[in-house]
């Protein structure tokens, strides 16, 4: 009956809908309309870029809530069901086109539920909302019937439907109100970045075989963001600033480290490697964050926007196939150098700028820069033989075919990074601060050496450094003074 009718032909394309990353986009031009409506038929300034991007990101995360609740209670695979909660977002659209046909009491506003309303109805919202939500609930319950035909499966869709659209309004509003008040940051602010993680957490969850890699090298991201911790807390701002700044920048490298991954592919199997397991869909879907992770900052820290572009800007000249500067000995280094530079600055900058007394920001911004250029050369210990087939200029391929041994430049570079290390607990002392700070931050300066050194498998050499290292700049942040 219902597989045989207009409505069932309907649902039976929308699970033909190609599964593609693009799909993705449709949450952004559904609120961008949104807001486009609002403005248009009500006269609201809800055009600027933090409200569309706010708008934008809960389509975003209801399309992850529909593909959850489609896959909970089908059980069917996930491509099939992007199509139908991509679809289902045009749902949106409705609430301002309602509230015109029908008229709008003055002191209404089209704002979503800001606490719990078992009705979906509030005093202050207008009707439009209410009426679209309990469409939206009953469409999912005649798309969950026709796609199990089962009546628990269907009362179960029903039933979790109805909770995602609970949960984007009190709950998660509730949160990112009072996360956004400890963190100095309003409440949008907080609940888009909230979104990304989930948008990334349940695109991983039904990618785990192409996204497991990338995001298990979260020790390489861990430097990045520690970096942005560090200026933040030398600039004297609060730490729940602090560690969401921190956080936006681990999200950001491995939002790079995703589409590197995909850009690196062919050259790893190429050269004799595995070849890594993302796919072009894992890179385009990471690229679509970095650009929401852009205007968030622009949005929510406006100061720091540039740094975070010089960040992404110096990812796309090191990996982008067209560029490739990686390749180049040792421009590759210099930009490396630049994005952690950028990580510091992206920390020190706040909605307010540069702290008053700004003039330690460009010593420590370009020792940032000198020690992420020198600091990072060991990890390419771990990738000698495919840098040389694909022909990229480390400072292990370069002096190898220098006649230089393995083991010397090895050492030297070791060497050299335990010796940088070292700087930072020398000017403790120099300042006076208490003497067990440079003992500690002196022996775990020393402590990448060991694995480097000892340890026989080099890929396992260098993932121990890398944890090595991110012990190392976390106990930095506790014992940098403050200067702002």
């Amino acid at each position: 009956m219902l597989g045989d009718s207009m409505v069932g032909r309907f649902f039976d394309r929308l699970l033909h809908i190609p599964p593609t990353p693009y799909l993705f986009v449709v949450p952004f031009l559904v609120g961008t309309g949104r807001a486009i409506l609002e403005n248009l038929l009500f006269r609201n300034a809800c055009t600027d870029l933090e409200t569309v991007l706010y708008y934008s990101t809960s389509y975003l995360l209801l399309q992850m809530f529909l593909l959850i609740v489609f896959r909970v209670a089908s059980g069917r695979d996930y491509r099939e069901l992007l199509g139908p909660s991509t679809v289902g977002l045009v749902f949106g659209l409705l609430p301002p086109l309602i509230d015109a046909a029908i008229g709008v009491p003055p002191g209404q506003q089209e704002l979503y539920f800001r606490g719990f309303e078992w009705d979906f109805a509030a005093p202050y919202q207008a009707l439009g909302e209410t009426i679209t939500l309990w469409l939206g609930v009953a469409a999912a319950a005649v798309f969950c019937a026709w796609l199990t035909r089962s009546v628990w499966r269907t009362v179960l869709g029903t039933v979790l439907c109805y909770a995602a659209l609970q949960i984007l309004g009190g709950p998660s509003w509730a949160v990112s109100y009072h996360l956004g008040k400890l963190c100095h940051l309003s409440p949008p602010a907080i609940l888009n970045m909230l979104i990304f993680l989930v948008a990334l957490g349940t695109y991983s969850v039904f990618h785990p075989a192409t996204m497991g890699p990338s995001l298990a090298r979260v020790n390489h991201a861990l430097p990045w963001g520690l970096a942005a911790l560090l200026g933040a807390r030398m600039a004297g701002q609060p730490w729940s600033l602090a560690l969401v700044k921190s956080l936006a920048m681990v999200l950001a490298f491995q939002l790079v480290v995703i589409a590197n991954d995909w850009f690196d592919r062919d050259a790893d199997g190429a050269a004799g490697g595995t070849a890594r397991p993302a796919t072009h869909d894992d890179a385009v879907f990471s690229m679509l964050l970095q650009v929401l992770l852009l205007a968030w900052v622009a949005t929510a820290l406006p100061h720091s926007f540039a740094a975070v572009l010089l960040f992404f800007g110096v990812g796309l000249a090191y990996q982008l196939p067209a560029l490739r500067f990686k390749r180049l000995f040792c421009l590759g280094y210099k930009l490396e150098g630049a994005a952690g530079a950028a990580a510091f600055l992206f920390g020190v900058g706040d909605m307010k700028g540069l702290p008053g007394d700004s003039s330690w920001v460009p010593w420590i911004a370009l020792l940032a820069f000198g020690g992420f250029a020198f600091g990072c050369m060991f990890k390419d210990y771990k990738d000698i033989d495919q840098d040389r087939q694909a022909r990229i200029g480390t400072i292990y391929t370069r002096y190898l075919a220098r006649q230089f041994t393995l083991r010397a430049i090895h050492r030297f570079v070791v060497t050299g990074l335990a010796i940088g290390l070292l700087v930072p607990a020398v000017w403790l002392a120099l300042r006076g601060e208490p003497l067990w700070r440079s003992v500690v931050l002196a022996v775990l300066g020393v402590a990448p050496a060991v694995p480097l050194l000892r340890c026989a498998d080099k890929r396992v050499a260098v993932e121990r450094a890398f944890w090595c290292l991110d012990a190392y700049l976390l106990f930095l942040v506790f014992v940098v003074p403050t200067f702002g």
